[in-house]
């Protein structure tokens, strides 16, 4: 052994090798740092992946059950159009392909619902698989996710503990589906497991077919359901009387006088209405020419209790009525006169100082159009005559349902009735005419909604077409055309701002024709309030026309918000007359003439001769008549 010969460089050696020694303890010691730094780095990232692998399957539940919900409520309607039958009282069927413990698991609603449930989850119905629901099952879903997450080195497990559905509006319905999700890595760096996850569905019906229909024609008519809304009111004002003329309501189809007196012999007209019968009774004439006379038509057209006679006789004159055909023709069914010319069809009508008033001229009228009498007073003063165009029956727009809110809204404004609301979606799955209350329990309990039912006007004509193939399926010409209602038989009454058209009148209830704000044969929506002080635009109050300007030869009208009609060969009391200062002071009258303008009457001492010369002295002159 080599013994160091000095001392000084045995010393140099320790020296050294005590520098070293923490040194190397030193980049140990980071070295060992910096490998579990890394470690814990990718721990960290594979734990964010795992959350937001988790995250991403919570959102892709709710879309499935979403769209899995619409296939089975499809599928469900494809088994009616199929079978015919309802799925009332359909219990909830569970086989292996459910994925689920059926020891444990168990649906406890029936019906509908239980059918959802059951497409659903186990893409079966009575237990028989659904070629539709192929892949859109939840088991399916899950398998999907299972596999994808192998491909993230993830294993995961989702288990179903309950599936719920229930009525969430009138349009939607919810999915509602408890599941337990566990997941990890395989090199155990992370693990995630959730007691109970929800996922809910907002489904929507639209656009599928409404299975009431299918179970009460057999299958024959199909209809779409539509969130959409159409009037049944009338269409526009035609004409306003600008003297508060007239008396009764009634609909009808127009037919001008001038074309009655161009086409007829006298002897044609007058037997008209007894010859033409129950067709008589839906139509209106109009007078738009020979104002003032009966013009030889059938006594009984102008008389309500003959079998045979018009739905309602307009005059565009403004001839007193008890001096014109009102008077002369003993007219009861329903007139109007004093309306000015509504028609761009025929060259008649009164001459230009007969205007319709505005908000009176929204319309004209035509051959064969569908128009309607209203006339409304009451003792406040309100009066309201107008005529509204409206529409054949066979023209009533069908196609829009409706949240029905019968029961909560429009009951109350018909005695003695007292109409269920319409049957939910669920209902129609069932057959059921009505709104259930326990699928009402159940949108209460989980939506705080009530107002789940739908409604829908049934197409007459259309029904009569498929009857004449199908006799089974009923026809009821009496009911009420709101489809839950229509199928029960349920007593309607004719629309008024309808005209019947091939036999059928648009009939509603009492409490739809409310809802829809418009009259019946029945019930008389339509109300007339005033006077208020106020004229307003759309409102139709002339007690109320003191509050509108009034010019010299010139009324105030408060037809339709503040209008003046002009006063022609007439006096303006107050205004042109002996009281007005200026061309007519000293005791001389005045008159407004043809245009509207006051001018003074030519007063002599000797009896007047023609009626220009009145106005004054008393004894000589009626007002400003020659006597």
């Amino acid at each position: 052994m080599q013994i160091i010969k000095s001392k000084n460089g045995f010393f140099l050696t320790i020296a050294t090798i005590l520098l070293i020694l923490p040194l190397i303890f030193l980049i140990s010691y980071y070295t060992g740092i910096s490998e579990t730094g890394r470690e814990d780095a990718m721990g960290k990232m594979r734990c964010d992946e795992l959350h937001y692998f988790v995250e991403d399957v919570k959102e892709d539940m709710k879309r499935s059950v979403t769209i899995f919900g619409r296939r089975a409520a499809i599928y469900a309607l494809d088994y009616i159009v199929e079978t015919g039958n309802s799925l009332k009282d359909y219990t909830f069927t569970c086989t292996p392909q459910c994925d689920v413990d059926c020891n444990e698991f168990s649906f406890d609603n029936t019906g509908s619902e239980a059918a959802i449930a059951e497409l659903t989850l186990c893409g079966t119905l009575f237990g028989e698989n659904a070629t539709y629901m192929m892949n859109n099952t939840i088991p399916e879903f899950t398998r999907r996710i299972e596999e994808h997450a192998l491909e993230m080195h993830f294993v995961t497990n989702l288990s179903v503990a309950e599936i719920k559905v229930v009525p969430m509006d009138a349009w939607h319905f919810a999915l509602i589906v408890d599941y337990k999700i566990r997941a990890y890595d395989k090199e155990g760096m992370c693990y995630y497991t959730e007691n109970i996850i929800r996922a809910m569905s907002s489904t929507s019906i639209i656009g599928l077919e409404d299975p009431l229909y299918i179970l009460q024609t057999e299958g024959h008519v199909m209809k779409y359901i539509d969130n959409c809304s159409a009037s049944l009111g009338a269409l526009g004002v035609a004409g306003c009387s600008v003297k508060d003329w007239g008396n009764g309501t009634g609909s009808g189809l127009v037919v001008f006088w001038s074309y009655l007196k161009d086409n007829l012999s006298k002897p044609e007209r007058q037997s008209y209405c007894t010859d033409l019968g129950e067709e008589a009774n839906n139509q209106i004439v109009v007078m738009d020419t020979a104002f003032g006379e009966c013009n030889n038509l059938d006594a009984c057209c102008f008389d309500i209790n003959c079998p045979y006679h018009l739905g309602g006789v307009i005059d565009y004159a403004k001839n007193n009525p008890g001096g014109s055909f009102v008077g002369k023709c003993n007219v009861s069914i329903p007139w109007i006169s004093a309306t000015c010319k509504m028609d761009n069809e025929t060259g008649f009508g009164p001459g230009p100082g007969c205007k319709r008033p505005p908000g009176c001229n929204e319309t004209f009228i035509g051959t064969g159009d569908c128009i309607f009498i209203l006339n409304l007073e009451n003792e406040l003063g309100c009066k309201m005559h107008r005529v509204l165009k409206g529409y054949k029956s066979n023209e009533t727009n069908t196609s829009c349902y409706y949240v029905s809110d019968i029961e909560e809204n429009y009951n109350s404004e018909c005695l003695l009735v007292n109409h269920s609301n319409g049957p939910c979606f669920f209902d129609r799955l069932d057959g059921n005419l009505n709104l259930s209350q326990n699928y009402v329990d159940q949108s209460m309990e989980y939506f705080d909604n009530s107002l789940i039912g739908i409604e829908t006007l049934v197409n007459l004509y259309e029904l009569k077409e498929y009857n004449a193939m199908y006799p089974s399926i009923e026809i009821y010409s009496n009911a009420t055309w709101i489809d839950y209602l229509y199928w029960q038989d349920t007593l309607g009454c004719g629309v008024i701002f309808s005209c019947e058209a091939m036999g059928e009148r648009l009939k509603l209830d009492c409490p739809h024709g409310y809802k829809h704000e418009t009259d019946t044969t029945c019930s008389n929506v339509s109300q007339c309030e005033c006077p208020d002080g106020v004229c307003t635009e759309n409102e139709f109050c002339p007690a109320d026309a003191f509050t509108c300007n009034d010019s010299i030869c010139y009324e105030p009208t408060c037809i339709n918000g503040c209008g003046e009609d002009p006063i022609t060969d007439d006096i303006d009391p107050g205004e042109c007359d002996e009281t007005t200062f200026g061309a007519c002071a000293g005791g001389m009258g005045c008159y407004c003439d043809a245009i509207s303008n006051c001018v003074p009457c030519l007063v002599t001492d000797a009896a007047c001769t023609f009626d220009e010369q009145c106005c004054s002295p008393p004894g000589k002159c009626a007002g400003w008549k020659c006597k």
